[in-house]
Parts: C-alpha cells; sequence; structure tokens
C-alpha cells in the first residue's frame, strides 16, 4: 500500500494540546531535476543551489526557523553541492531530510532508468535498493541519517512504512494536501486533509502534508467542488481562474513558488479557523538561484522570494501567534506531550564522558530522551578535553530532540590532588564528585547518569520522588559484601554509583564534596573502586535506597555473586527495568556479548551517527570461536579464551 492509502484519522489542533501555537515546518527540496530549473540543458546548474542558501538562511535565523532540506543522490554526491548543507548541520542550523527521485538514484534498471520513469515510480524491485543507497550516501556525507522522507507526489510505493522505520526514518512528507495526486491504486487523492496523519498503521511515522486549502464563498465544498472545475477542459476554459477571481473558489498552496503572500496569509487564516495547528511552508532550491526556477510566477525573482517568506513568517510567528518548529516538536504534541508549566522544572543531567565513551554516551542521552516526552532536560556532559568531531555527532543525534538542550564542560581534577586511578579506571571516574561546580546554585537536583546504560522507561517517578532529607539517591547493589570493608552497618547495604539523584542543597550543606575527597585521601590502601567505595562509605547514612528497577546491574542477568534475593523479585527486575546498567565485562559493544538487554544498546544507537558500528573484536576467528562455542566443552573454550 502507499502511504496515503494507509492513512488513518488526520490529526486537528483540536486533537492537539489546548495551549499549543500553531506550527510551522519549513520544507525545501534541493533538486537537480532538470524540470526544476529553467536552464534544462545544464544538469550542473542545478547541483549549484545549495550555494545561494546564506540569504534565506538570514531569515530564518531572524525568525527561529530550522528548516528541513530534503536532498536527492545528485546533490549528495557532488562534493560542492552537499558540503554548505554539512555546514549549516553543524551549526544546528538545519535538518536533512532524504529526497527519493528513482531516476537518477542507483540502482537504475537495465535501460539506465526504472521501468515507469514517466511517473517518477520506483519499481518496486528496484525501491528498497534506491533508498538504501541514498540514505547511506546522506550518512556518510552528514553522518546523521535523515529522519525525514519526500517521496514527491505519487507516493513511496508499496512496503514504504516497513523499510522507513527500518532505516530509522520518523516522518513522511511528500502529499500536497487536496491535490490531485494518485496512489498506485489508480484513486484519486482530492480528499487528502492538511491535517499530520499516521502513515503507517503503527503509528510509528507522521505523515506531514505541504499545507494546501480553500478560500473563497465556496470554501467547504472545495474538496468535491474542486476536481470539477480543475480538470483538463475546465482548466482550458480557465474556471479555476474565473472562480479564483469571483472569490467563490480557489485552492491555495502555502508556496512562494504557488501563491502570492496575500492569499498565503488569507488560506493560513482559513485553515487556522478550521482547526489546524500545523502548517508546512515549501519551495525549491533552485527558486534562489538567478535564472534558476521554474516553479516561481513571472513576476518573482529571488530578492522577491526572499522577502515573501519575510512576510510570511512575521505574519505567521507576530500576527497569528504562531511558532516555528521542527517535526519532532508535531510529533510530542500530537502524542500529547504538552508543553511543561513555566513552573515545572527541568531535568538536570551530569554526565562525564572520555574519548572512547562518546559513542555509548549518545545511546544513553537518546534513549532518556526518546522516554522524557514532557520535561525539558538539561544535560551536562563534562569531558576531560575538547573532541569536536565526536561533540558534533552528539549534537547531531540529538536535533530530533528540541526538549533537550547540551551543554559541553571541559574539566580535569586538579593533578595535585593525586587521585588513586586502579584496574581500568581513568580519572574521569571522579569528576561527578564536583557536580556542584557544573550546576547553578539555584538548580535543587541533579540526576548523575553512568555513560554504560540505556534508559528503557520514563524516569518521571524517579526524578519527582522524595528523598525525604537525604543527601542521595542510589540503588543497592543486592548481596553485596564490601559495605564491611568500610565500617558500614549491613543494614545500610552498599550501593551502585552509575545512578545518582542527588539533592543538591543538601550535597552544598553537608560539605559532601569535601568529605567524600577527605575519605579518599586518608583511606587510599583500601579502596577498590574509588569513587564509589568513597560515596558509600562517606554518605552512606545520607542515602535513600531506590528500587532495583533504576539500575538493574550486570549481576541481575549473571552469577557475579549470590544475589541473596528471591527469583521472583529478580524476575521483576528483569521485567520492570527503566535502566539497564551494563557495568561489569559484558558490554554490549563487544562481539562476545551474551547480556540479554544488549539489543536495547543497538536498538538506540541506530538513531545516532554511531549506527554503522561493528564490534572490533568481530574478527573472522572471534566469529568461529562464537559459532562452535555453543558445541565446544568447556576446557576447550578455556584454551581458545587464551
Amino acid at each position: 500500500m502507499s502511504g496515503v492509502a494507509m492513512r488513518s484519522q488526520p490529526v486537528q489542533r483540536k486533537d492537539m494540546p489546548t495551549e499549543a501555537r500553531p506550527m510551522l515546518l519549513v520544507v525545501i527540496e534541493c533538486s537537480d531535476d532538470p524540470e526544476h530549473v529553467r536552464r534544462a540543458d545544464d544538469s550542473r546548474h542545478a547541483l549549484d543551489s545549495t550555494r545561494y542558501l546564506d540569504p534565506i538562511q538570514e531569515v530564518f535565523a531572524e525568525f527561529g526557523v530550522i528548516p528541513i532540506y530534503v536532498v536527492g543522490f545528485p546533490i549528495v554526491d557532488d562534493e560542492t553541492s552537499w558540503q554548505p548543507l554539512a555546514r549549516l548541520l553543524a551549526g544546528g542550523r538545519c535538518l536533512i531530510g532524504a529526497h527519493l527521485n528513482p531516476r537518477v538514484t542507483p540502482p537504475c534498471g537495465e535501460s539506465g532508468t526504472p521501468p515507469d520513469a514517466s511517473t517518477d515510480r520506483p519499481a518496486p524491485s528496484l525501491h528498497h535498493a534506491n533508498l538504501n543507497v541514498l540514505t547511506e550516501r546522506i550518512t556518510d556525507r552528514f553522518g546523521v541519517r535523515p529522519i525525514l522522507y519526500h517521496a514527491g507526489r505519487s507516493g513511496p510505493g508499496p512496503g514504504a512504512a516497513t523499510e522507513l522505520r527500518g532505516l530509522g526514518c520518523q516522518f513522511y512528507a511528500s502529499v500536497i494536501a487536496h491535490d490531485d495526486c494518485r496512489d498506485f491504486d489508480g484513486r484519486a487523492l482530492w480528499e487528502g486533509a492538511a491535517a499530520p496523519c499516521w502513515f503507517d498503521q503503527t503509528g510509528g511515522i507522521l505523515e506531514l502534508p505541504a499545507t494546501a486549502g480553500f478560500t473563497g464563498l465556496a470554501r467547504k465544498l472545495g474538496p468535491r467542488l474542486y476536481p470539477a472545475i480543475s480538470g483538463r477542459w475546465p482548466r482550458f476554459l480557465r474556471l479555476p481562474a474565473i472562480f479564483a477571481r469571483a472569490g467563490i473558489l480557489q485552492w491555495v498552496r502555502l508556496s512562494p513558488e504557488a501563491a502570492t503572500v496575500d492569499e498565503a496569509k488569507r488560506v493560513t487564516r482559513t485553515l487556522m479557523q478550521e482547526g489546524l495547528g500545523v502548517f508546512q511552508l515549501t519551495f525549491h532550491a533552485t527558486s534562489l538561484m538567478p535564472r534558476g526556477a521554474a516553479y516561481p510566477r513571472p513576476d518573482h525573482d529571488r530578492n522577491r522570494l526572499t522577502a515573501w517568506i519575510r512576510q510570511y513568517l512575521a505574519f505567521f510567528c507576530h500576527d497569528m501567534a504562531g511558532t516555528p518548529a521542527v517535526p519532532q516538536q508535531v510529533l510530542e504534541s500530537i502524542r500529547g506531550a504538552t508543553p511543561p508549566p513555566a513552573d515545572l522544572a527541568p531535568m538536570h543531567v551530569l554526565m562525564c564522558c572520555n574519548a572512547l565513551y562518546f559513542q555509548h554516551l549518545s545511546v544513553a542521552l537518546v534513549s532518556l530522551a526518546e522516554h522524557t516526552p514532557t520535561r525539558s532536560i538539561n544535560v551536562i556532559v563534562v569531558v576531560g578535553a575538547d573532541n569536536p568531531e565526536a561533540q558534533r555527532k552528539l549534537l547531531q543525534a540529538m536535533m530530533r530532540y528540541p526538549r533537550m538542550t547540551l551543554n559541553f564542560r571541559v574539566f580535569s581534577p586538579d593533578p595535585a590532588l593525586s587521585l588513586p586511578v586502579l584496574h581500568h579506571y581513568t580519572l574521569d571516574i571522579y569528576t561527578r564528585l564536583w557536580v556542584e561546580d557544573f550546576f547553578d546554585e539555584t538548580v535543587e537536583r541533579v540526576l548523575y547518569l553512568d555513560s554504560d546504560l540505556v534508559v528503557t522507561d520514563s524516569l518521571e517517578a524517579l526524578w519527582t520522588i522524595d528523598l525525604d532529607g537525604h543527601t542521595i539517591g542510589a540503588v543497592s547493589i543486592p548481596g553485596s559484601t564490601r559495605g564491611s570493608v568500610y565500617g558500614i552497618p549491613e543494614a545500610y547495604g552498599y550501593f551502585n554509583s552509575g545512578v545518582l539523584l542527588i539533592d543538591m542543597t543538601h550535597w552544598r550543606s553537608s560539605k559532601a564534596f569535601s568529605r567524600v575527597l577527605g575519605y579518599i585521601a586518608e583511606n587510599r590502601a583500601i579502596l577498590n573502586d574509588p569513587d564509589q567505595d568513597a560515596l558509600n562509605a562517606t554518605l552512606y547514612n545520607e542515602r535513600l535506597a531506590l528500587d532495583y528497577t533504576w539500575n538493574v546491574i550486570s549481576s541481575f542477568y549473571f552469577a557475579y555473586h549470590d544475589l541473596r534475593t528471591p527469583q521472583a523479585e529478580i524476575q521483576r527486575v528483569r521485567r520492570d527495568a527503566r535502566i539497564v546498567h551494563f557495568n561489569g565485562a559484558s558490554k554490549p559493544w563487544s562481539y562476545f556479548s551474551r547480556h540479554p538487554r544488549r539489543g536495547d544498546y543497538y536498538r538506540y544507537l541506530r538513531l545516532t551517527p554511531w549506527r554503522d558500528f561493528r564490534p572490533a573484536d568481530q574478527t573472522l576467528v572471534n566469529r568461529f570461536r562464537r559459532a562452535a562455542g555453543w558445541a565446544l566443552p568447556e576446557f576447550i573454550k578455556r584454551r581458545l579464551r587464551g
């Protein structure tokens, strides 16, 4: 089925949060298609369109617009064409989508074009290959997979929803509302509404139609009347123009290439009165080129087009109290993620990372964002040294989550402290102890998270838990006997420090930082996990024991030691885990990892620029070892492990 045929009930503004402001998306097609440019004899001319984006980007910056550029294969295959977009993306000034034109995307049919090139419809046998080639090329160029897919007016073809989900795509933006596009069954789509709707029946991909609607005295009859007056012979008789000039009925598309700014304002007011809450303004990058566009009316040039967009944005944002948006914000509103009330404080999160852990940090952050749809998140990432490339990729991964803000701080403990570094640890393990230096004094609560974990459910209940006067909240390690080494009474237990909920008021007033550092200095000889041991020894009686599900460590999955916990409780923790912490040896990024939840790691990894990661130990020899491991006796397995 095509995406249109699978449409479910459209989502109108009345179905969105009542306090939600109208949202405006801006989608720009970067096309190389000769039909989109006047100089059809010069294919190079079309590829140059991305060189002319600076003036329009200045307008976007003025109104806070982050446009989505949907790019085709020839654009991303040409270095001078994709680099201007890559610079905008790296600066957080745009998003990238995919535009599949099967005529110019490999592989093509034997004749060099798909069998049905006249309609731009990819042959079913080629569509999957075309889509994969385009997606991988975009990923290679930009370091991020496209979250939005544009297939042209005819739709993407049978089975596309499954393909798009598999590629991590969240949004489909091909249909023009109330336009006479046709799907693969040949049915006209005049009934297509302007409101977003689900592209697939599972609700995994949101369709965002290009905005168009009817104005005039007979606008309510538009979906039925307009098809009758816009066929071949009625157009020959100029009936659409006559009806429009008489004020009876006019179909208007929200684009500087198709409407005057007054027409665009008029249709916006009409659709807003009818309850539409999401608008999409569209045009082609070639319209910004000298002699570039075939679409604008004759009196349009790129300066007038830029002025058109500035006028319309001022109208939408100021006169109509609308707001620019990115697709993820639309999705959150439709799913009921209302903007947080003014008195609802953001979730403050601290994470510390060295150069080797950025990939794993991206998984932790994406999983946190995916499960926190209703609250803003302020994340401070502390690094030992600037890593521009990794930081850029991490910021790209977070661009689809507008509720999350990400700030980097460079910090290393003072070498004069001579903090002990044991086993595989680095100095980064101590960074969290300086938590009060990373957050403003007005911040009352901070959630510290290790980088080697995934969030598997909402943390709202954890964030809002009453610490009841305790300095920290943390999860005990069941069955641990470590506390006795540090003089901790057995009743208090010994906690894992990979997830800490910190009451900053108590932390500051009790001088917890100084006490923990002092303990480290005085007890270096007995420390094993130095930071965790010192936190336990210092704060054991100031710690609220949290439920195991907030930090499900690997000992719940592997027999590292006796948990001294009923099997039913272990099963509950595994089933209801909110945070899975990959501490210990079985890291999911290892080829030999047997962790039952390693799939969660890779599920969120696919939403990051590190999605193509392959374990370094995935060698031919190790593949044989793992394949043969099930059948070999234990003594041989030990020999192979070396």
